[in-house]
């Protein structure tokens, strides 16, 4: 067990800030000119540290890719939570409704912390060279989804839904939710065809009544989520 004075020392406080500017820098890159440009030595460089000082945080790219991705993916744990504490307790269903909408606007508003996680799920060797680089993604990923996990939870306990494995509810939702997500630049050219909100809120009304909920009880929750609202040219930010 981590003792806290022990984690709250000026050096404890100065290596997390230097690990905040390390990470911030190697996102920085990654925007710039994608994976390639990232690498220890350029990252060492764009913090003023020698490669060798920065190998005393990070002992390889992938290490220090896969904290990068884990960051982002804790960013995004907060925005999903913040997401699901903003819908009052009297509409649960729609407490769904409005994490997966939020998962959808971080990947309008952030679309290169997107892109990375979405290279991360696809083509995980394009950005990890070893196995265990991403294994604290994957783990990351999962955490991320524990207010999807919990309320999917909490619904069938209350007998909204069927009883069933949350965490598999919560993946398939995700996954679908990931699908829909990766369509957002066709959907300018055909509006009218690939409206990616009517698309995520079809899938949810489908899934969520394949799991038992009323029907009406879920175009009642809709209401109370406001929708995603987003200007058409956030969908063609580069990811």
């Amino acid at each position: 067990m981590v003792n806290k004075t022990q984690v709250e020392t000026p050096r404890a406080r100065r290596r997390a800030a230097n690990l905040e500017r390390i990470l911030e820098a190697a996102m920085k890159l990654i925007i710039e000119g994608g994976l390639d440009a990232c690498s220890i030595h350029k990252v060492a460089a764009e913090v003023d540290y020698s490669p060798a000082a920065l190998y005393r945080y990070f002992d390889s790219k992938d290490a220090l890719l896969s904290a990068v991705v884990v960051r982002v993916l804790r960013e995004l744990e907060t925005d999903l939570r913040n997401a699901a504490e903003s819908v009052s307790a009297d509409h649960p269903l729609a407490t769904i409704r409005a994490v997966c909408l939020a998962y959808a606007r971080f990947a309008s508003l952030a679309p290169h912390r997107f892109g990375l996680l979405s290279l991360m799920m696809v083509h995980p060797g394009q950005v990890f060279h070893e196995e265990d680089g991403a294994r604290p993604a994957i783990r990351a990923m999962l955490s991320a989804l524990t207010p999807l996990t919990e309320n999917l939870e909490r619904n069938a306990q209350a007998q909204r839904l069927h009883s069933g494995d949350a965490s598999k509810r919560a993946l398939i939702l995700f996954a679908g939710i990931q699908g829909i997500l990766q369509l957002r630049k066709q959907s300018l050219l055909a509006p009218e065809v690939i409206d990616l909100e009517s698309l995520l809120n079809s899938q949810l009304r489908t899934l969520l009544i394949g799991w038992g909920a009323d029907p009406t009880s879920i175009d009642d929750s809709f209401e109370h989520v406001s929708p995603l609202q987003l200007p058409p040219s956030t969908w063609n930010s580069t990811s």
